[in-house]
């Protein structure tokens, strides 16, 4: 055999190890912890870094995430995230967001973002498929994979996402007080602090009163960008007479409760339904999520 046809032989044998350095995922970050973890399924200890789509599973110790951008994420124990530029998927488990103005984390079927510098909130994502967002600093956004606003949050406002099964137009069911706004209607979900501009019968009978209305969100509106849907109503309860009323909430903004034309003020009873875009919302326990405190971290994660 001549040299060049061993030559070719030799380069059809390395066939694709010949593949140029510049194929590799560029780094977005890195890992920390006070013991093992896995990266990619391969057992690390201390410290690694993190690649665009890198699959990391706590054990016994959290990690602490320096992601591009400057966004933190303590990654609790026995959690799985992975790690792509401006995005962390939680797969399972508990993680908490700080300095994470350009991070957004997805988990459930949602996306959970900051809508106000310098945000920490703690979210978790256990098997049952429910996931919790705890705002600690700032004001949050969660939003189904479509786009569409289910709830803007601000701190103490801990909640409760179950995404239910799919269906053509899923009702929205949402609590509040009924005000004429601007010669129509509207309500802010006491639950998830989102606004809905009212269509529909008689609904000046009800203004004033603390309703809760059920219906299904306008064709075509797109409010990924606004605390406000358009919410066509087919049914409409009355929970009492005269309601304190929230001044019109943003996110971000807040303001003292107040009954409208000096009306009594509705006890809110227990904590009413609410779901919007086939996605089931409730107060959820604002304790500490996930374990962890300040204190703790310092003990267990590598700086």
């Amino acid at each position: 055999m001549n040299s060049y046809m061993t030559l070719t032989v030799a380069l059809v044998l390395l066939g694709g190890s010949l593949a140029p350095a510049s194929a590799s995922s560029p780094a977005i970050g890195t890992a920390t912890a006070g013991g093992q973890f896995l990266l990619d399924s391969a057992i690390v200890r201390d410290q690694a870094t993190l690649l665009e789509g890198s699959l990391i599973q706590t054990g016994s110790v959290p990690s602490l995430l320096h992601l591009q951008g400057g966004a933190q994420v303590v990654l609790a124990t026995g959690s799985t995230a992975r790690t792509f530029a401006g995005r962390l998927v939680l797969e399972q488990g508990e993680a908490r967001l700080e300095r994470a103005s350009a991070l957004r984390i997805e988990a459930g079927g949602l996306y959970v973002r900051p809508s106000s510098p310098a945000a920490s909130a703690q979210v978790s994502h256990q098997d049952a498929g429910t996931t919790t967002v705890n705002p600690l600093a700032g004001s949050w956004q969660v939003l189904t994979s479509e786009g569409l606003l289910v709830a803007s949050l601000e701190p103490g406002m801990a909640r409760a996402f179950t995404t239910q099964a799919a269906s053509a137009a899923p009702p929205v069911v949402a609590t509040g007080c009924l005000i004429a706004s601007g010669g129509g209607f509207r309500i802010t979900d006491e639950t998830a602090n989102v606004s809905f501009e009212l269509t529909g019968k008689d609904l000046s009978r009800h203004s004033g009163n603390r309703v809760t209305v059920t219906g299904t969100l306008a064709p075509g509106v797109k409010s990924g960008e606004t605390s406000t849907h358009i919410l066509q109503v087919t049914r409409i309860q009355t929970l009492g007479r005269g309601c304190a009323v929230k001044p019109e909430v943003t996110a971000g903004a807040k303001g003292k409760s107040s009954a409208p034309g000096g009306a009594k003020t509705a006890s809110t009873g227990s904590a009413a339904k609410t779901v919007i875009a086939g996605v089931a919302i409730a107060a959820a326990g604002g304790g500490a999520a996930l374990g962890l405190t300040r204190g703790e971290d310092s003990k267990t994660i590598s700086r």
